[in-house]
C-alpha cells in the first residue's frame, strides 16, 4: 500500500446510507402535514441557487467539485442547506409550492413517496447535456432523479483466506459454511436477498426466491453483524467474506488490512444511488439543471470517486488503476447493477422485518 495514498473520506463512503422502515417513511409524511416546517434560514436572495445536501465533508466536496465550477461558469450565487434526506423531504412536503432548495441530494428510500406524487421535475438531456452520458441504471423515478454517483452492496473478502469471490453464489455454496457473515435486517439484509434472487432466477425482484436462498444461507453463516462489527471480525481473521457496503473494503484496505479485497459478483453489486432531484416548483430550475450537469461532468465524477470510492454514474470517466478495483466501474459493471424494486419492498417492510425475526434470526448466530 502506497504511503502517499490519500485517505478516503467516509461520511458517505462507509455505509451511512440509512434505509427507512415503511413506518418511519409514513411518519415523515404525517409529520410534515401536521407540523409545517418553519425555516430558520435567512430569506433567499433573488436568483440564489440553494442546494439541499447531506452536510459535513460531503458538502465540502460538493462545493469544490460542483459548485465552484458552476459559479465560475455562471457567476451564480449558490448556497448549501444541509440536512439528512429525511429532514429535507419533510421540508419539501411542508413547502411544495415554494421549496426551500432548488436541487437536492436524496436517498432512494426517502424519495420514493415523492416519485409517486410527481414531486420532482422530469430531467432530460435537452436541459442537462451530461445526462446523455448517464448509465440507464442511474435514472430513477421515471426520470425524476439521477444518481450523481453510486455506492454498492457487494462481497468483501480476505484474500489470505479465500483466493477470490466472483458470485453471490459464494453464500449458497455449502463448502463455505461458517466462513461468512450476513448483514442485520436494519443494515443490508434486504439488499442481499435481492442479490440472491438474481442469483437464483435472474430477477432481483423475485423476492420469494431470494428469501428462500437466505433461509439456506443463514444457518451456515458465522454470525449476523453490522459493517462496523464486520471490520473488527475481519481483523481477527474470523471470517473469509461478508456482504458489506463497497466503500468499507477500501476503508479497511487503507487502514492497513492489506489482504482485504472487493468482489465484483458476475450477477452485479446492489445499487445504492446518491441521487439528485429538482423539486417540481423549484424557483431556479434552470440553474438547478446546470448544477446537475456539472455534477455529472467527468471532473466531478472523478473527485467523488477519489474522495469516497463513490462510483461514477456516467460513461467516459477515467480512473486510476488503483481505484478501479474498489467500486463498480465501466459499462459492464454499471449495467449489471442490481436495482431492487424498493417501492414494492417498502410496502412489505413491516411484514419482512417480522419474518426475519421469526425465520432468520433463530437459525443464524448473533455473534
Amino acid at each position: 500500500m502506497s504511503a502517499s495514498r490519500k485517505p478516503i473520506r467516509t461520511a458517505r463512503g462507509s455505509g451511512m446510507v440509512h434505509s427507512l422502515t415503511r413506518r418511519s417513511t409514513l411518519g415523515v409524511l404525517a409529520g410534515a402535514v401536521a407540523a409545517p416546517w418553519v425555516s430558520s434560514r435567512p430569506a433567499r436572495a433573488e436568483g440564489e441557487l440553494v442546494v439541499g445536501s447531506w452536510g459535513g465533508v460531503w458538502d465540502d466536496t460538493v462545493q469544490r467539485a460542483v459548485i465552484d465550477p458552476l459559479v465560475a461558469e455562471t457567476g451564480a450565487d449558490v448556497s448549501i442547506l444541509p440536512g439528512s434526506s429525511t429532514d429535507q423531504f419533510a421540508k419539501l412536503l411542508a413547502s411544495r409550492d415554494a421549496p426551500p432548495f432548488d436541487v437536492l441530494y436524496i436517498d432512494l428510500d426517502v424519495a420514493l413517496p415523492g416519485f409517486a406524487r410527481n414531486m420532482f421535475m422530469p430531467q432530460s438531456a435537452d436541459d442537462i447535456p451530461n445526462l446523455a452520458n448517464a448509465y440507464g441504471t442511474a435514472i430513477y423515478g421515471n426520470g425524476q432523479a439521477v444518481a450523481a454517483s453510486f455506492g454498492g452492496i457487494s462481497i468483501v473478502y480476505d484474500s489470505a483466506q479465500i483466493d477470490s469471490v466472483d458470485s453471490w453464489g459464494a453464500f449458497t455454496d455449502p463448502a463455505n459454511a461458517g466462513m461468512y457473515a450476513v448483514p442485520e435486517i436494519d443494515s443490508w439484509a434486504l439488499y442481499v436477498v435481492s442479490a440472491l434472487a438474481k442469483l437464483r432466477t435472474g430477477d432481483e425482484n423475485d423476492f420469494d426466491a431470494g428469501w428462500a436462498a437466505m433461509v439456506e444461507v443463514a444457518p451456515r453463516a458465522a454470525l449476523m453483524a453490522s459493517d462496523y462489527d464486520v471490520r473488527q471480525i475481519f481483523e481477527r481473521g474470523e471470517i473469509a467474506f461478508s456482504a458489506m457496503y463497497h466503500g468499507e473494503a477500501y476503508v479497511m484496505y487503507l487502514a492497513g488490512q492489506e489482504t482485504i479485497r472487493l468482489a465484483k459478483p458476475k450477477e452485479g453489486m446492489v445499487a445504492v444511488p446518491n441521487m439528485l432531484a429538482i423539486p417540481a416548483n423549484a424557483r431556479n430550475a434552470s440553474l438547478a439543471q446546470r448544477f446537475i450537469h456539472h455534477a455529472l461532468a467527468p471532473s466531478a465524477q472523478t473527485i467523488f470517486a477519489e474522495e469516497y470510492a463513490s462510483a461514477p454514474s456516467v460513461s467516459g470517466v477515467s480512473l486510476s488503476e488503483e481505484l478501479v478495483p474498489w467500486m463498480p466501474f465501466g459499462d459492464e459493471e454499471m449495467n449489471a447493477l442490481v436495482r431492487p424494486d424498493w417501492d414494492s419492498i417498502n410496502k412489505r417492510r413491516d411484514e419482512l422485518i417480522q419474518r426475519w425475526n421469526q425465520e432468520i434470526i433463530p437459525i443464524v448466530s448473533m455473534g
